[in-house]
């Protein structure tokens, strides 16, 4: 299921397959290091043949033709990047979703603290309800560019 309808709010993040071989993952991010391209949230699930990995950079637009020229297949959605105080703003999160009837596919965890802040990638099945849910809930939303500089 692909979501590509980009807010002003909106991450995108690159879904790909990372085949079973010692070195992928790190040949890949040297890869992306070269161009100054560096990964801010990471998930990632074993398979038997590889990995399925999803991935927040902070210059995406750089990120497919890395892909590309690696041979590695990828596929994009946006996701949105919630800025939480502390642990308690999980429940402020779900709370604010299940209040505007958004469903939550999958979040996991930022590398960074834009603003000092705990920051989650978070996909849901209607990002713009959503974003507008969390922003009322007094919740941090962070854009492409927060998260680039």
């Amino acid at each position: 299921m692909s979501n590509l309808n980009r807010t002003q709010n909106s991450v995108r993040q690159f879904s790909l397959f990372c085949p079973n071989q010692l070195g992928q993952l790190h040949e890949l991010l040297n890869r992306l290091a070269t161009q100054g391209t560096h990964v801010l949230g990471l998930s990632c699930m074993e398979l038997t043949e590889g990995a399925f990995l999803r991935m927040v950079v902070n210059y995406p637009e750089l990120l497919p033709n890395v892909l590309t020229q690696s041979q590695i297949g990828w596929t994009e959605r946006v996701v949105l990047a919630v800025g939480l105080r502390d642990a308690l703003g999980l429940n402020d999160l779900t709370r604010a979703l299940l209040r505007a009837e958004v469903g939550i596919h999958y979040l996991y965890p930022l590398m960074i603290r834009p603003e000092g802040l705990c920051t989650l990638a978070v996909c849901v099945d209607q990002p713009d309800m959503a974003a507008t849910a969390l922003q009322e809930k007094g919740l941090r939303l962070f854009s492409q560019a927060d998260l680039a500089r």
